[in-house]
């Protein structure tokens, strides 16, 4: 019995010496959370003492040694590129000046009537009549509307040699003949239309002009103060028909042909005498043509 005693002895100490180790060896049933392997590197940021560098940075396992600098040279910047503000261009006005310069060649045939009724003496009958031809110019200066319609203000002055009849009707029928001169001079207003100016090709700057206005004629003969003719006032109406060739953007020549038709009908009355006047003009002019205008480019 204390043999058996003793054996259980032993065997409970062998099993109380080997539990630790049987514990140690057993696996845990907790699930171990595994450790992190890599580590973030830590950086170091080195200031130069210099101007205008930059930094560098280096992970801590390469930490610089004392007293050494790194510099990094910086990469120039790019620079502005200057410009300029170019301004909005500003729209043409579609009202621009119109000015022109006009030499013609003309030919005029002038008709004149009077009849004077007296009251104590006899009535008198007088006509007279002039050809001739000559050369006159002219100066325009107004506005052009939207390079189609033009409106001018407008002197014209010229100078014509040719032959008068004239004719004192009274008891007996009286004809003379003379060389004359005729000053004459205009004034007035036109309107120019470019019909064809919203196109480009030979047509464009092709026009039509109307004038209105008063001449003054002076006759220079040796039978003009006698028969009341040394000076004649008359109202006309012009159609002119030309073409432009611009030559710059302002700068045109051209040619134009032109009728002038003039008249002017007198009636005077008082206690002594009672007269009638008429005179009839006709005018064929042909000329050169210098405008200032603006052109379309």
């Amino acid at each position: 019995m204390s043999r058996i005693t003793s054996l259980f002895a032993t065997l409970c100490a062998l099993t109380l010496a080997g539990a630790p180790a049987c514990l140690a060896q057993e696996p845990s049933t907790e699930q171990e959370t595994p450790q992190q392997t890599s580590q973030q590197p830590v950086y170091y940021a080195v200031p130069s003492q210099k101007e205008n560098v930059q930094y560098i940075v280096m992970p801590s396992t390469q930490a610089p040694k004392p007293q050494q600098t790194y510099v990094v040279t910086p990469q120039p910047q790019p620079q502005p590129q200057p410009y300029a503000i170019t301004p909005k261009a500003r729209p043409e006005s579609r009202i621009s000046f119109f000015a022109g310069l006009d030499v013609n060649f003309y030919a005029s045939t002038d008709e004149f009537e009077e009849e004077r009724q007296y009251r104590y003496r006899t009535d008198y009958e007088g006509n007279h009549t002039f050809d001739g031809n000559g050369f006159n110019a002219g100066l325009a200066l107004g506005i052009l509307f939207r390079d189609i319609a033009g409106l001018r203000g407008f002197v014209n002055i010229g100078e014509q040699s040719g032959e008068s009849d004239y004719w004192n009707i009274s008891k007996r029928k009286s004809n003379y003949h003379a060389e004359s001169e005729v000053v004459d001079f205009a004034f007035g207003v036109s309107g120019t239309l470019f019909p064809f100016n919203r196109f480009k090709g030979f047509i464009y700057n092709t026009y039509i002009d109307a004038s209105v206005g008063i001449s003054l004629h002076e006759f220079e003969d040796e039978f003009a103060v006698d028969f009341g003719r040394n000076d004649a006032t008359t109202s006309f109406f012009r159609l002119e028909l030309g073409k432009l060739f611009p030559l710059s953007k302002y700068w045109n020549v051209g040619f134009g042909i032109a009728y002038v038709f003039e008249n002017n009908h007198d009636i005077y009355e008082d206690s002594y005498e009672e007269s009638s006047a008429y005179e009839m003009r006709h005018s064929f002019w042909a000329g050169v043509r210098f405008a200032f205008k603006r052109n379309k480019n």
